[in-house]
């Protein structure tokens, strides 16, 4: 409950909340463990880098890649998904398909962007022009690349984003 009232609070831009996030932060960012609770981790992560930049993006992307417990890479690859300038948005996307990120860890990411009202269309948008990459990562799990499109569509909420979905699951091979 503490996370929740945390995060609530610091991602409506309470300047406390978000200074102690920070502080916090950037003391664990400076080699203290202990600056940041496992159960608060995530949720200040969230916070720094949703208003943050890419100073707090490179320090998340730096985590993932550096750390070896697997709950905090995977805390870190999915909370880069709060990011909201269109050019972290894209290296976000980037990401999620390099050699850096295991094919069954790539969806955390593209499911936080696509729930990100910031990143939501660009990353429809990514998938459908990276669908031949998407189709053969997932070949062997189609039900997972169902769930991933359907992650990355059902926030939307216009006709339009309706018809475009419809177009293009019509003009695909795959039977999802």
């Amino acid at each position: 409950m503490r996370n929740l009232a945390i995060g609530n609070v610091g991602l409506c831009g309470d300047y406390e909340v978000l200074e102690e996030a920070r502080r916090h932060f950037n003391l664990f960012l400076g080699c203290d463990p202990t600056a940041l609770h496992p159960d608060l981790r995530t949720t200040i992560y969230q916070i720094v880098l949703s208003l943050g930049g890419d100073t707090e993006y490179q320090a998340l992307k730096k985590i993932y890649h550096e750390t070896k417990n697997p709950d905090q890479k995977l805390s870190a690859l999915t909370v880069l998904g709060y990011v909201t300038q269109p050019a972290l948005i894209n290296d976000a996307l980037n990401f999620s398909i390099s050699d850096e990120v295991r094919t069954q860890d790539l969806d955390y990411l593209i499911s936080t962007l696509s729930f990100n009202s910031h990143s939501r269309r660009t990353s429809w948008v990514f998938v459908k022009s990276h669908w031949g990459l998407f189709e053969e990562r997932y070949s062997s799990n189609l039900v997972a690349l169902g769930n991933l499109i359907k992650d990355i569509t059902s926030n939307f909420t216009t006709e339009v984003d309706a018809c475009d979905v419809e177009k293009f699951s019509l003009t695909r091979t795959s039977p999802n």
